[in-house]
């Protein structure tokens, strides 16, 4: 008996889930944002249901969230509450009021729910985490993902969730980045911050620069912005040993020892690959994904980044 799936959005993200999904033998309800294309969907071969409420009845059990920032909160609370594991798209919610509603429901129904930090499952930063103890101990690691938000493809930048400064921003929208480095190097207890816009006109952040210290005394500095040409997406760690560099563009590690010569590994730069073996573990218990925890800790990283902006002084992360 096949796996049925439901997908909150089915805008690009939801799509690509939904895709994903079905190659892995699971069916896929999308549940649109508006019940009215749910005709369309159906006539181009998806299933489809007007609510999350009648795709349970169907027999969904795990529900994919995949809407705009500002709809996580509301709609994997109702799945949770509805008896679903939720597998939540980056960043869970907004801000940290509506990320505790989401473990407020979670708790309450005694489900499961991840977050869908899909570099997880990036085969060079996977191996980059694997070489990491040939540094040594670490002093120093700079991540940064910039790129030319007009020269993104699919929906109008401008009237995108993006633009909007009560759900979007690019510190919001390149979380990875914040996920990653925590992930790798341990959580923050206070952030320093400067995040701009102006440039491209957007209501949201479009650039931000993150300083902190991690738990063993490295500083970790995170850039994003939505202003770079060209795109590039890179992570670097400094160690007492030699120095590891990830390009997440070219897909390549390079460890520079201190002493011998400096050696690079080649993947293939596939992110549907990632995006199938994260979505492949949701179906099989949830093994390597980000944490509904994880998840809220990188929206509370984000707030006390927003907070550092205005205050021009380091904020408190709250654990």
């Amino acid at each position: 008996m096949k796996t049925l799936v439901a997908v909150v959005g089915a805008g690009n993200f939801g799509l690509k889930h939904a895709g994903v999904l079905r190659g892995l033998g699971a069916v896929p309800v999308l549940v649109p944002v508006r019940a009215a294309r749910v005709p369309k969907l159906r006539s181009q071969g998806w299933e489809s249901e007007p609510s999350l409420a009648l795709a349970r009845a169907r027999g969904a059990r795990r529900c994919v969230i995949a809407t705009d920032t500002g709809r996580h909160a509301a709609a994997a609370a109702l799945a949770l509450r509805l008896g679903m594991d939720v597998l939540i798209e980056k960043p869970i919610a907004a801000d940290t009021s509506r990320a505790c509603l989401i473990a407020a429901a979670a708790r309450s129904a005694r489900r499961r729910a991840y977050t869908a930090y899909v570099l997880r499952f990036d085969e060079s930063l996977l191996a980059l985490r694997r070489l990491l103890p040939r540094l040594g101990a670490v002093h120093g690691v700079e991540a940064q993902c910039r790129a030319y938000l007009p020269d993104w493809p699919g929906r109008d930048w401008r009237r995108s969730y993006r633009a909007r400064s009560a759900e979007g921003g690019a510190l919001r929208d390149l979380s990875h980045e914040l996920d990653y480095t925590v992930w790798l190097f341990g959580a923050p207890k206070s952030v320093f911050s400067v995040m701009t816009r102006g440039r491209l006109g957007l209501a949201s952040d479009e650039s931000a620069d993150l300083l902190w210290r991690t738990p063993l005394g490295a500083t970790a500095t995170v850039g994003v912005d939505y202003l770079t040409r060209p795109a590039r997406r890179t992570l670097s760690v400094r160690g007492e040993r030699g120095t590891l560099e990830w390009d997440g563009v070219a897909s390549t590690v390079t460890l520079r020892p201190a002493h011998g010569r400096a050696r690079t590994w080649r993947f293939n730069p596939d992110p549907m690959a990632r995006l199938t073996a994260q979505d492949r573990s949701f179906l099989r218990g949830g093994r390597g994904l980000a944490t509904l925890a994880d998840g809220a800790r990188v929206v509370a990283l984000i707030d006390a980044a927003r907070r550092s902006s205005q205050s021009g002084r380091a904020e408190r992360v709250p654990a």
